[in-house]
């Protein structure tokens, strides 16, 4: 049996896999993929549809009742490391935690957090221009209420670290600041989402790079979920196993 946080995981890959192949999917849990899949005649091919449904069936058929509220969240706290997250939303203002950022600028002067410096701690560090974070904050947490979509675990709490800039680009070195960061709260974090990647190189767990300080985080049992991207090189390419950080072993991509 996965860990909770596993299932909460392995969720979120679903969710943001089918929002990214069928953007009408934005509810979770499976009837409502059925619903949204049977009454729109843009669905998805009928394999794909019953991939999606059976996997979600059958995580949730496994899942003992005094785990049942984990599978929407309760209790869970997943750390977005981002653009940021906009706390001006209700539902997302009303799951944050904590926010920091940890942002150098690209052309090697000055940083790009809201102040204006490299780091920032504290309310308004995660202010989110790029609008990306807010968006994946949105997936993984927003609240099963009447405004706008439902995260996939509603009940989770939100911890934003922003590491990209307004035009949603930064440094691998600012995502290992963040990871270093996340380290240091581990006993507060079961998961880390990373909806980003790039060239670099693949590394290890013991060379100082990205690599390691993916493997730290996860070492200390907290579970790292990564984009798998958009597209290879040439744009239409399988570019998960080409980039970084979808091309660690240890990673949910």
């Amino acid at each position: 049996m996965n860990s909770p946080a596993e299932i909460v995981a392995e969720a979120l890959r679903q969710e943001l896999y089918a929002r990214t192949v069928f953007p009408r999917l934005i509810k979770f849990p499976a009837h409502q993929f059925r619903v949204a899949i049977e009454s729109d005649p843009r669905a998805l091919t009928e394999f794909m549809a019953r991939h999606i449904i059976d996997h979600l069936e059958q995580h949730q058929a496994s899942i003992p009742p005094e785990h049942a509220l984990e599978l929407g969240g309760a209790g869970m706290k997943v750390a977005v490391i981002d653009s940021g997250v906009d706390a001006d939303p209700p539902d997302l203002r009303a799951r944050l935690v904590a926010e920091h950022c940890f942002c150098s600028s690209t052309a090697g002067t000055g940083g790009c957090c809201p102040n204006g410096q490299a780091m920032q701690a504290g309310a308004g560090a995660a202010a989110d221009d790029d609008r990306h974070g807010t968006h994946v904050a949105g997936t993984v947490g927003a609240l099963d209420n009447d405004l706008g979509v439902v995260g996939v675990a509603p009940g989770a709490r939100l911890y934003a670290v922003r590491v990209l800039n307004t035009a949603g680009e930064g440094e691998f070195s600012n995502v290992i600041c963040g990871m270093e960061w996340i380290l240091d709260h581990a006993a507060e974090i079961d998961v880390v989402n990373m909806s980003f990647g790039g060239p670099a190189p693949e590394g290890d767990c013991n060379d100082g790079s990205l690599h390691d300080a993916v493997c730290d985080v996860i070492d200390a049992g907290i579970t790292v979920v990564v984009a798998a991207g958009n597209g290879g090189s040439d744009g239409v390419g399988d570019d998960a196993a080409e980039s970084a950080p979808a091309n660690f072993d240890e990673v949910i991509t």
